[in-house]
């Protein structure tokens, strides 16, 4: 969509793929809450999030095919990167993590590293 928003095609051939961005949204609920549900509305709750999950994935990758679509027809040539080709990339940012793991904390981390693959 930046590409888009920003008509980079208006300045630039080329884009690549690199994948280093990821959009979500985050769904929240009161640890207290969602502790004194009975088990069974619990799991309607966990359900129905993992459901938005799939769907907010799924809507996004659509959006990202409309996107491409539309900036390609300009001319802006796409380059989809290989994992070889992003590896490089990767290994450059792998020093970040233990910068922000003391913000953001291990947990955190483990979860954004496990997502990663």
């Amino acid at each position: 969509a930046m590409i888009d928003d920003g008509k980079f095609y208006e300045v630039q051939k080329y884009v690549s793929e690199t994948g280093h961005l990821f959009s979500y949204e985050i769904i929240i609920a009161n640890k207290k809450f969602m502790e004194k549900l009975p088990a069974d509305l619990r799991k309607i709750v966990d359900d129905a999030a993992h459901r938005a999950v799939m769907d907010q994935r799924a809507r996004m990758e659509k959006e990202e095919a409309v996107f491409k679509a539309k900036v390609t027809k300009t001319g802006l040539k796409a380059n989809t990167l290989t994992p070889e080709q992003k590896k490089p990339f990767v290994d450059a940012t792998k020093k970040v993590y233990s910068q922000f793991e003391k913000d953001l904390g291990k947990e955190i981390m483990d979860i954004a590293k496990k997502v990663q693959k």
